[in-house]
């Protein structure tokens, strides 16, 4: 895959919630090794969002996305499909339940790849409990 593509992603102030910004990245279409590219369909706003911004740098939440200095992408509960794969068990049109950030897609390093799932590998994701890589 060699298109760009538009991410579109949602951003609050890490000290000021009702600050928010949306950011746009051109992703150039250039997979990795083992990188997936995954389009968020729907994703679920709970209370435990509240939770991840209030706790965000006590339990270390704003890294599972990380981004520009005094700001954070809220994790969220969601679906995504994998739209390109660098990753040979990992294959287009598969449908996802996980963690992502409130985006329209998200790059991730697959790893851990068995018949039920696979993890997101990437270096900034090492630091949790693997139920977040999922």
């Amino acid at each position: 895959m060699s298109k760009e593509i538009q991410f579109k992603t949602f951003e609050v102030k890490k000290d000021e919630w009702s600050s928010s910004r949306f950011v746009s990245e051109t992703f150039n279409g250039n997979l990795e090794q083992d990188q997936v590219l995954l389009k968020i369909d729907r994703f679920a706003l709970t209370t435990n969002n509240i939770t991840y911004c209030a706790a965000g740098d006590m339990f270390g939440y704003w890294g599972f996305f990380p981004t520009e200095e005094g700001f954070g992408r809220v994790p969220v509960m969601g679906y995504a499909d994998v739209v390109a794969s660098n990753h040979s068990d990992v294959q287009v049109g598969e449908r996802l339940w996980g963690f992502y950030p409130m985006s329209n897609y998200l790059v991730i390093k697959a790893g851990r790849v068995s018949n039920s799932n696979f993890f997101d590998v990437s270096e900034h994701r090492q630091q949790y409990a693997p139920i977040y890589s999922q």
